[in-house]
Order: C-alpha cells, then sequence, then structure tokens
C-alpha cells in the first residue's frame, strides 16, 4: 500500500519536534539533579522515562527535581530557553539521513525540514556546524555523515554561560551525561521517526 507523504511528513515533523522539547526538558533535569542533594535520583531512571516516552508530557515530575534558580541555574534561565530550537534544528539538518532508508521523496524530506524550521527551529550564531545541504549531499554519495553528539551543545554551553565552562565535579557529571544521552537519543529519535512513516505510534 502506498505510503501516504503528506500524511506522513505531518508525522515526522511533529515526532522531531516533540523529540526536541523532550531532550530540552531532559537535559535540564540531569542538570538540576547534580546539584548537592540530589545524587540519590539515578540518572539511569532519568534515560528510560525519556526514552521510552515518545511525548514526555510532565513525566519527569515524578523525580520531584525542581527546576529553580536554585537547583538548576543557569539552565533555568530564559536565555537557555534558546537551546530548545538549536535541537530541534540538530535533528532537522539530520533528516535526510534518518528517512534514507524509507519510501519518501527528496521533495517531502525537504519539505519536512521547511516545515521544520518555519516552526521555529534555527541554529542561533552557527552553533550547529552541520547542514541539511551538506548531510543530502552526503547521504546522495553513499556516505555517512559524522555520529551525532553533544559537541555542538557544549562548545554553544562554554561560551554563552562560562559558569558551565568551570571545573567542578558539577559540570563534569553534566557534560558527561550529554555525551552519552544525546547518542542515545537520536537512535530512538531514529526509531520514531521510522514508525512516523508509517504511522504506528510515532
Amino acid at each position: 500500500m502506498p505510503i501516504d507523504e503528506s500524511a506522513a511528513a505531518k508525522r515526522i515533523s511533529e515526532a522531531v519536534i516533540s523529540s526536541g522539547a523532550a531532550l530540552f526538558t531532559t537535559t535540564k533535569y540531569i542538570y538540576a539533579m547534580s546539584k548537592d542533594g540530589f545524587y540519590t535520583c539515578d540518572v539511569k531512571d532519568i534515560f528510560k522515562v525519556v526514552l521510552n516516552n515518545a511525548r514526555i508530557g510532565d513525566k519527569l515530575d515524578g523525580f520531584h527535581i525542581p527546576l529553580d534558580e536554585v537547583s538548576c541555574y543557569p539552565l533555568s534561565s530564559s536565555k537557555y530557553d534558546a537551546v530548545y530550537p538549536l535541537i530541534v534544528y540538530s535533528f532537522a539538518v539530520r533528516l535526510p539521513e534518518l528517512l534514507a532508508k524509507q519510501p519518501l521523496s527528496e521533495q517531502t524530506v525537504k519539505a519536512i525540514y521547511n516545515d521544520i524550521v518555519k516552526k521555529g527551529a534555527q541554529n542561533k550564531d552557527g552553533a550547529v556546524p552541520e547542514e541539511f545541504s551538506e548531510i543530502r549531499n552526503l547521504v546522495k554519495k553513499g556516505k555517512q555523515p559524522g555520529p551525532y553528539n553533544a559537541d555542538w551543545l557544549k562548545s554553544y554551553l562554554y561560551a554563552a554561560f562560562p559558569e558551565l565552562a568551570e571545573v567542578s565535579n558539577r559540570n563534569f557529571f553534566f557534560f558527561g551525561a550529554l555525551d552519552v544521552l544525546f547518542v542515545m537519543f537520536y537512535l530512538n529519535l531514529e526509531a520514531r521517526v521510522t514508525a512516523a512513516v508509517s504511522d504506528k505510534n510515532g
């Protein structure tokens, strides 16, 4: 049965945007839990919740970790909100790779990317080094782009928030957790996008 590309495009766009929101929220919870007194909360449990819930909503609230200025600053500041559209953008530029094995036309993949950008994804200050056209060209040549990781976000945070660049147990924990989280989350996103193509609870 032929794929309804228009319907699939809408589901994929929604999956990418909601996944970006989930990853953004999770970074804040991981930073907050690293504050003194929250180390008894197992980071593996946070990973399980976010990776097993496509629409995360308020599910992380169950950990009772406040995202206030005491436990989560500077990630609780309005300045950190700029990270959300960056995360979504970093997913969107990867669509040619994420959808390479799916029965979607190149025009549809491009349209999904444009829709996500139209809805707010943006590459502020060029923080994400990759571009949609770059990934698309690599995929066309049968080549693989480098692995998705948190390096771009770490560079952005070091520059935007000097306190996060300081040598401390908390910062080491946070950035180490991001390295693992981003890789796992990308694999999760790949599964969600694949499911969205055929409308299998994407």
